[in-house]
């Protein structure tokens, strides 16, 4: 099957839509197979028996597993995706613990969340993203809190497109464009998590192509971690 993307924000925050249309655009005419955003949007990432209100089960909507790669802008605390709708009293989140990715197209998933990826809460937990490995590769994130701000997909986008790795360009990515986030909070740190399994091909160089995704990493035995302040 040929790579496609997919994308998922949060309608409350300024930027977080046209970050990810820029990505989108930037990826040149690569299909978009998934699209989400407000209360909808973390449902994207939730298994279906994680379903339980009659609404979502019936709701049509995009799961994220449907693309090979998804950007998602929104909010985040550690090992949980939220989205809100276009006010503060309306939002879904879902868990790490909730989700199943990598199981259909998935591969890659960047979560541009305010400790999409802590440290603190991989050491904590035992029901965190380590479980939510059916397939995926990496994902892409934050170890502290983001930036919302217009030009990190685009950024993204052009430097997959000029051959670097995913984990080299979200690096530089959120170097180009990471602040200060103005919540007393310093300094922003990227992270990405990846999965391998013994005796197979590393995730350290995946890069992207239009062409078939690489394959899933199944019951994998190995995980890597590393963040960096912008």
């Amino acid at each position: 099957m040929v790579a496609t993307i997919g994308i998922v924000w949060s309608d409350d925050l300024t930027w977080a839509g046209i970050q990810t249309e820029r990505f989108v655009a930037a990826m040149k005419g690569v299909e978009c197979s998934v699209t989400e955003h407000g209360t909808r949007g973390a449902l994207a990432f939730r298994q279906p028996r994680e379903l339980t209100r009659e609404a979502d089960i019936n709701s049509g909507y995009d799961t994220a597993d449907a693309a090979s790669l998804v950007y998602f802008a929104g909010h985040g605390e550690p090992g949980k995706l939220i989205t809100y709708g276009t006010d503060m009293l309306s939002n879904e989140s879902t868990w790490a613990q909730q989700m199943v990715l990598g199981d259909g197209h998935l591969r890659w998933l960047v979560a541009d969340g305010c400790r999409s990826l802590s440290l603190d809460f991989l050491k904590s937990s035992s029901k965190n993203w380590l479980t939510a490995f059916g397939g995926l590769r990496i994902i892409l994130g934050w170890d502290y809190y983001a930036n919302d701000e217009p030009l990190r997909g685009e950024n993204f986008a052009e430097r997959l497109l000029e051959g670097e790795s995913l984990v080299e360009a979200w690096r530089h990515a959120c170097e180009d464009t990471g602040d200060f986030v103005d919540m007393g909070n310093g300094q922003p740190f990227w992270a990405y998590l990846r999965a391998e399994k013994g005796g197979e091909a590393t995730t350290s160089g995946d890069a992207w192509s239009t062409e078939a995704a690489p394959k899933a990493v199944i019951s994998p035995d190995t995980f890597y971690w590393l963040s960096g302040s912008v």
